[in-house]
């Protein structure tokens, strides 16, 4: 696997590229973090030498008894899994949406049907509007105070 060192530079193009692939090393500065991920991204290169996204998160994930892939790696504080992801921080269940199931939709977020947020089953996972993810939440409140839960 390659590795890379992605580094800021006080100079005119502060971003600077250096991959070594084993063969030999490559170097490019760039003007913008952006235009420096999205060579990366283009041309194969896995920032960090990390490896892809989704394979940092299924090493994180353990499967729960009712079917849950729990991540188990860093959560934000409402309990989503986060992993980085294209040089941005991201939701380890959006990372498995997109790799198993495809591109999320513009406008669209992601609703765990389990109500668990630190899963990433992609059984689990649908990508829904803002006001149907609303809906679904306040009727799930509203159940649980009418069982007496909240």
């Amino acid at each position: 696997m390659a590795s890379v060192n992605f580094q800021r530079r006080g100079y005119a193009k502060p971003w600077r590229l250096r991959h070594e692939d084993g063969v030999g090393i490559f170097q490019r500065s760039f003007a913008t973090k952006d235009e420096a991920l999205t060579f990366a991204s283009a041309n194969g290169i896995h920032v960090g030498g990390r490896g892809p996204a989704i394979d940092r998160v299924l090493a994180k994930v353990r499967i729960s008894d009712s079917g849950c892939w729990v991540f188990n790696g860093t959560r934000g504080a409402r309990g989503y899994g986060t992993v980085t992801h294209q040089g941005r921080t991201t939701g380890s269940h959006r990372v498995s949406y997109e790799h198993f199931i495809g591109t999320i939709p513009a406008g669209m977020q992601i609703d765990h049907l389990c109500r668990n947020t630190s899963c990433c089953n992609p059984d689990h996972l649908e990508a829904v509007t803002q006001a149907e993810n609303l809906r679904r939440e306040h009727l799930l409140r509203a159940a649980a105070r009418e069982a007496g839960a909240l």
